[in-house]
């Protein structure tokens, strides 16, 4: 469930992706998965299918 008080989520997608939580900022983990984070959040409100994420973050590799 999804917490209402507070400031809302608030993502950098331009230059290091970051996340801030109530005013914290919300450790992202490795490289690939800040890439997945940043192609879901800039897609917002589309659906993003698998094979997108796939053909977009791994393709050649």
């Amino acid at each position: 469930m999804l917490a209402t008080s507070g400031e809302p989520l608030r993502i950098q997608l331009l230059g290091p992706v970051r996340v801030w939580r109530d005013g914290q900022e919300v450790p992202l983990g490795p490289p690939k998965q800040r890439a997945v984070l940043a192609l879901l959040a800039s897609r917002a409100g589309e659906v993003v299918g698998v094979d997108n994420i796939v053909d977009a973050l791994w393709d050649g590799d």
